[in-house]
């Protein structure tokens, strides 16, 4: 079995993230998200939210061939239309 140590993982993406002091771009929080210690091979879903363009990339895990989210393509989800 699997040890679950969510609470682990995302501590440290806590702290990677705030000694980010001008924050983060799309890339860099994509790349926290599925490299270790936060990615791993169980990880179903990855979300990463961009407010200033109102946007969210996605990735979900495949079934055929079995594959991580991380190893999936993002897909970039435009919120825009929802705030005019």
């Amino acid at each position: 079995m699997q040890k679950q140590n969510t609470w682990e993982r995302y501590d440290w993406l806590g702290r990677q993230i705030q000694a980010q002091n001008g924050g983060l771009d799309v890339r860099q929080a994509l790349q926290l998200l599925v490299n270790k210690p936060v990615g791993n091979p169980a990880m179903l879903h990855s979300c990463v939210f961009d407010p200033s363009k109102r946007a969210a990339y996605v990735a979900i895990a495949g079934s055929n061939p079995p594959v991580t989210a991380g190893k999936r393509a993002y897909t970039r989800v435009d919120f825009t239309p929802w705030f005019e």
